[in-house]
């Protein structure tokens, strides 16, 4: 999808593309010109294209108490 970036639509608002709607929190591939006017709008967001750390746990070291 050359041209093309991932925005993410703000909780809230809705959007269509292509005859589809997109609620809050959905990320959608839009255009560059459609990305800016959404963002510019509020509609959307540039999605986050870091991906999250992973979760850690803390090791069981035999010494937590068992309820």
């Amino acid at each position: 999808m050359a041209g093309t970036v991932k925005v993410t639509v703000t909780e809230g608002w809705a959007v269509a593309v292509d005859g589809k709607q997109h609620g809050g929190g959905q990320t959608v591939n839009v255009d560059r010109g459609t990305a800016d006017h959404w963002i510019a709008s509020g509609w959307a967001t540039a999605a986050d294209t870091t991906t999250k750390p992973a979760k850690t746990r803390r090791p069981n070291t035999g010494r937590q108490r068992r309820a």
